[in-house]
């Protein structure tokens, strides 16, 4: 079960990758959708396995990433995901014991794309440094959070722009959650279901180009960018 997963390309099939109760690295895919299907799919009823999904690239109508039931680890670093009209870059449910989330860039595709970033449930899990890219008048969440008990989640450092709401925190009768330093940017609403604390900006970040009709996109941050 412990196999390496690499340079694939999965061109228009309902799920790309399953990753089933395995350890395995993912790496280095290459998965191509327009069906309303998932990316890469984990599935782990036991919650015994570690897998990575690391440095993929995925385009999708459907699901990036997929983890409703999920394993006893899971990590997703640096993978890049657009969302073509309608979909998730990262769903992570219940399920899954302790999920880590990193480094990603998720980003609808076109000016219409309705796209939702992250969403996740409330056991272990940590959230952080990932850019999230929506359309600035579209409808769309950057990172959606069910449940009760939040003490173990932690949403640090993520850069979320466009959408209609920033982050979403559902069933949340305490009214907190742990997000810090986040940038929500150009969002309807940039909380729902708890406060933000004074550690979260809304700042035009100034990165170098995300805008694809103006030409190579680049999410580098200009030199006085108040991010830095």
């Amino acid at each position: 079960s412990d196999i390496t997963v690499k340079e694939n390309f999965c061109l228009n099939n309902y799920i790309g990758i399953i990753i089933d109760y395995s350890n395995s690295l993912v790496t280095e895919n290459h998965i191509y959708s327009n069906q309303k299907g998932k990316g890469i799919e984990i599935f782990d009823l036991a919650h015994l396995y570690c897998p990575v999904i690391q440095n993929n690239f995925i385009e999708t109508n459907g699901t990036g990433i997929s983890s409703v039931l999920g394993p006893r680890s899971l990590i997703i670093i640096n993978n890049i995901i657009t969302v073509a009209e309608v979909g998730w870059g990262i769903i992570i449910g219940n399920s899954t014991d302790t999920a880590r989330v990193f480094n990603n860039l998720i980003m609808a595709k076109n000016s219409h794309s309705n796209l939702g970033g992250i969403g996740i449930s409330n056991q272990p899990r940590f959230i952080s440094n990932n850019l999230i890219l929506g359309n600035y008048e579209s409808e769309g969440t950057g990172i959606a959070v069910n449940g009760t008990n939040l003490n173990l989640v932690e949403i640090l450092n993520n850069l979320i722009i466009g959408g209609e709401y920033g982050i979403y925190s559902d069933n949340n009768p305490s009214g907190t959650l742990p997000a810090f330093y986040n940038n929500i940017w150009k969002t309807g609403t940039k909380s729902v279901g708890f406060t933000l604390d004074s550690t979260n900006l809304s700042v035009d970040p100034m990165l170098v180009n995300d805008d694809p009709t103006q030409g190579e996109l680049d999410f580098h941050l200009q030199m006085f960018s108040p991010l830095i």
